[in-house]
Protein backbone atom coordinates (compact mmCIF):
# COMPACT_ATOMS: atom_id res chain seq x y z
CA UNK A 1 0.00 0.00 0.00
CA UNK A 2 1.44 3.31 -1.03
CA UNK A 3 2.28 5.40 1.63
CA UNK A 4 0.51 8.85 1.98
CA UNK A 5 2.31 11.97 1.84
CA UNK A 6 2.46 14.59 4.90
CA UNK A 7 0.83 16.99 2.33
CA UNK A 8 -2.00 14.51 1.62
CA UNK A 9 -2.60 13.46 4.92
CA UNK A 10 -2.70 17.80 6.10
CA UNK A 11 -5.53 18.24 3.48
CA UNK A 12 -7.53 14.99 4.50
CA UNK A 13 -7.25 16.12 7.90
CA UNK A 14 -8.16 19.55 7.64
CA UNK A 15 -11.22 18.60 5.28
CA UNK A 16 -12.53 15.84 7.52
CA UNK A 17 -12.58 18.75 10.30
CA UNK A 18 -14.75 20.63 7.70
CA UNK A 19 -12.22 22.68 6.67
CA UNK A 20 -12.87 26.31 9.04
CA UNK A 21 -10.11 27.88 7.77
CA UNK A 22 -6.99 27.40 9.87
CA UNK A 23 -4.99 29.46 11.69
CA UNK A 24 -0.71 29.60 10.82
CA UNK A 25 0.12 27.38 14.40
CA UNK A 26 -2.98 25.32 13.76
CA UNK A 27 -1.32 23.62 10.68
CA UNK A 28 2.21 23.69 12.44
CA UNK A 29 0.12 21.48 14.90
CA UNK A 30 -1.77 19.37 12.62
CA UNK A 31 1.54 18.48 11.04
CA UNK A 32 3.70 18.15 14.24
CA UNK A 33 0.31 15.35 15.38
CA UNK A 34 0.93 13.65 12.14
CA UNK A 35 4.91 12.99 12.08
CA UNK A 36 4.90 12.67 15.94
CA UNK A 37 1.86 11.09 16.86
CA UNK A 38 -1.10 12.40 19.02
CA UNK A 39 0.71 13.22 22.34
CA UNK A 40 3.12 15.62 20.92
CA UNK A 41 2.38 19.12 22.91
CA UNK A 42 2.68 22.39 20.94
CA UNK A 43 5.57 24.28 22.29
CA UNK A 44 5.24 28.02 20.86
CA UNK A 45 9.37 28.51 21.52
CA UNK A 46 10.36 25.32 19.82
CA UNK A 47 7.64 24.26 17.16
CA UNK A 48 6.47 27.41 16.08
CA UNK A 49 8.87 27.54 12.64
CA UNK A 50 8.30 23.43 12.30
CA UNK A 51 7.56 22.83 8.68
CA UNK A 52 7.60 27.10 7.86
CA UNK A 53 9.16 25.85 4.74
CA UNK A 54 6.75 24.15 3.72
CA UNK A 55 3.76 27.09 4.28
CA UNK A 56 5.47 29.86 3.46
CA UNK A 57 8.75 31.40 1.34
CA UNK A 58 9.68 30.89 -2.18
CA UNK A 59 9.63 26.96 -2.27
CA UNK A 60 6.43 26.13 -0.26
CA UNK A 61 5.61 22.41 -0.29
CA UNK A 62 1.97 22.96 0.96
CA UNK A 63 1.05 26.11 -0.80
CA UNK A 64 2.57 25.73 -4.58
CA UNK A 65 3.20 22.96 -7.19
CA UNK A 66 0.95 21.00 -9.15
CA UNK A 67 0.06 18.24 -6.93
CA UNK A 68 -3.50 17.12 -7.02
CA UNK A 69 -4.30 18.68 -3.34
CA UNK A 70 -2.56 21.29 -0.83
CA UNK A 71 -3.44 24.39 0.89
CA UNK A 72 -4.48 27.76 -0.65
CA UNK A 73 -4.92 31.20 1.92
CA UNK A 74 -7.62 33.42 2.08
CA UNK A 75 -8.46 36.55 4.73
CA UNK A 76 -5.39 35.37 6.90
CA UNK A 77 -6.48 32.14 6.63
CA UNK A 78 -5.54 28.34 5.64
CA UNK A 79 -7.87 25.87 3.44
CA UNK A 80 -7.43 22.40 2.08
CA UNK A 81 -8.01 21.79 -1.47
CA UNK A 82 -8.18 18.82 -4.17
CA UNK A 83 -7.74 20.34 -7.67
CA UNK A 84 -8.66 19.96 -11.12
CA UNK A 85 -6.36 19.26 -13.65
CA UNK A 86 -6.52 23.17 -15.27
CA UNK A 87 -5.92 24.09 -11.24
CA UNK A 88 -3.09 22.22 -11.05
CA UNK A 89 -1.45 23.96 -14.33
CA UNK A 90 -2.50 27.20 -13.50
CA UNK A 91 -0.86 26.40 -9.99
CA UNK A 92 2.44 25.09 -11.47
CA UNK A 93 2.16 28.10 -13.61
CA UNK A 94 2.24 30.62 -11.00
CA UNK A 95 4.68 28.63 -9.11
CA UNK A 96 7.66 28.81 -12.11
CA UNK A 97 6.57 32.43 -12.92
CA UNK A 98 7.21 33.21 -8.53
CA UNK A 99 10.79 31.52 -8.89
CA UNK A 100 11.60 33.86 -12.32
CA UNK A 101 10.30 36.95 -10.24
CA UNK A 102 12.46 36.01 -7.28
CA UNK A 103 15.27 35.37 -9.28
CA UNK A 104 15.36 38.88 -11.14
CA UNK A 105 14.85 40.58 -8.00
CA UNK A 106 17.81 38.94 -5.99
CA UNK A 107 20.41 38.25 -9.56
CA UNK A 108 23.38 39.96 -9.89
CA UNK A 109 23.72 42.50 -13.47
CA UNK A 110 20.13 40.32 -14.98
CA UNK A 111 22.73 37.48 -15.88
CA UNK A 112 20.52 34.51 -14.00
CA UNK A 113 17.18 36.07 -14.55
CA UNK A 114 18.03 35.87 -17.70
CA UNK A 115 19.14 31.95 -18.04
CA UNK A 116 16.08 31.24 -15.38
CA UNK A 117 13.38 32.97 -17.98
CA UNK A 118 15.33 30.68 -20.35
CA UNK A 119 14.54 27.56 -18.15
CA UNK A 120 11.27 28.71 -17.16
CA UNK A 121 10.09 28.74 -20.93
CA UNK A 122 11.29 25.10 -21.78
CA UNK A 123 9.86 24.02 -17.97
CA UNK A 124 6.52 25.53 -19.46
CA UNK A 125 6.58 23.99 -22.75
CA UNK A 126 7.78 20.73 -21.36
CA UNK A 127 5.05 20.56 -18.99
CA UNK A 128 2.48 21.72 -21.52
CA UNK A 129 3.27 19.10 -23.83
CA UNK A 130 3.25 16.69 -20.84
CA UNK A 131 -0.22 18.03 -19.82
CA UNK A 132 -1.59 17.81 -23.45
CA UNK A 133 -0.19 13.99 -23.34
CA UNK A 134 -1.52 13.18 -20.37
CA UNK A 135 -5.26 14.39 -21.63
CA UNK A 136 -4.88 12.54 -25.14
CA UNK A 137 -4.06 8.64 -23.52
CA UNK A 138 -6.88 9.86 -20.76
CA UNK A 139 -9.36 10.26 -23.83
CA UNK A 140 -8.03 7.23 -25.59
CA UNK A 141 -8.50 5.29 -22.52
CA UNK A 142 -12.02 6.38 -21.80
CA UNK A 143 -13.39 5.84 -25.29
Amino acid sequence: MKKLTVKKQLVDMMIAAGNPGFKYTDVIKTVLKINFGRNRKYDHKIDRGYYACAISGINNYFMNGSGECGLYKQDGKYYAKYFTAAERKLRAYNHLQRKINYEKQYSYFGYHAEVAAEQFTRAVARFTKNYERSLRMIEKQSS
